[in-house]
């Protein structure tokens, strides 16, 4: 059964709603990604039973129930399913996060600025949880927005996601979004690498600034980093993906066409250091190939 299909049935006969077989057909639906936006009916009767039939199902789905979990928060939009998005985004979250303590193996850096967050959203909610890479986000934001900023990703990612705070061990699947208002930089630490926090001067105006966290990941990890640059206005980047580059890192910045502001990536690709330059939803599978081989790489020194 098709999604137009379904959608047609829904509107001829809207009393199908209250039927078992339309919730398990939904929840089958569910199972392969295919969702249907259900508008102008009363769906008040699917909250609990969907929810006892989804259950299970997502149970099963593995490194598939983050993919879909990333298409249900599309029903948000409608108030009257709400409930139901809410209970399986928290079902999800603790059913598909494992407790990955394994110290850092690679470290990847995610840079944005203007049109950032919903790009960052999409490639973090792409990711495997099982990752050899821990994941520095340096975000241009004020301080009192990253927190929650933190919180909303962790939300949609199979990867455990949170706000950096000082001396923060870097861990395997797990994301450290930089405070506002703080530089983010990485220092060695008996045998791995730990967050600190830096109240410094602006740098291009921006604090935290992606150049700052760059230059410390190139002094101490450069062979075994990532640089991810996003959309943005500015340069900020330009110079920490030239020193990462001498030091072994690889370099990935979106493209012109789907960048919402250009000039963050386009001044990395001017100082050709840019290693790979990709549309936004190009960029999960990249990244994770690029991480698998920096991964091997290490383990073969």
């Amino acid at each position: 059964m098709q999604v137009s299909q379904v959608q047609g049935l829904l509107a001829r006969r809207p009393n199908l709603l209250n039927s078992v077989s339309l919730i398990t057909a939904f929840s089958f639906l569910i199972t392969r990604g295919l969702l249907v936006i259900i508008k102008k009916f009363n769906v008040h009767t699917l909250h609990i039973m969907l929810i006892s039939e989804a259950m299970h199902t997502l149970l099963s789905l593995n490194g598939f129930a983050c993919e879909i979990i990333s298409q249900i928060l599309i029903l948000s939009l409608f108030a009257s399913i709400q409930p139901i998005v809410g209970y399986l985004a928290k079902f999800v979250r603790s059913a598909r996060k494992p407790e990955n303590t394994s110290l850092v193996d690679v470290i990847t850096v995610i840079g944005a600025s203007t049109g950032g967050p919903p790009i960052i959203s999409y490639i973090l909610s792409k990711l495997n949880p099982n990752i050899p890479s821990a994941i520095l986000i340096v975000q241009h934001m004020p301080p009192p927005f990253t927190k929650d900023f933190a919180k909303r990703l962790d939300e949609i990612s199979p990867l455990k996601v949170k706000e950096a705070e000082d001396g923060d061990v870097l861990l395997n699947g797990h994301v450290y979004v930089a405070p506002g208002d703080k530089h983010m930089i990485v220092e060695p630490k008996e045998d791995t690498l730990t967050v600190r926090l830096v109240n410094g001067p602006k740098v291009h105006g921006v604090k935290p600034s992606i150049d700052v966290t760059l230059a410390s990941l190139a002094k101490y990890a450069g062979s075994r980093s990532i640089a991810v640059i996003l959309t943005g206005l500015g340069s900020d980047g330009a110079q920490g993906c030239s020193l990462l580059k001498k030091h072994g890192g690889f370099v990935i910045v979106q493209d012109r066409r789907t960048s919402t502001v250009y000039g963050m990536p386009k001044a990395v690709i001017e100082l050709g250091v840019a290693d790979l330059i990709l549309p936004y939803y190009l960029i999960p599978r990249e990244l994770e190939r690029v991480i698998r081989l920096k991964f091997m790489q290490r383990r073969c020194m």
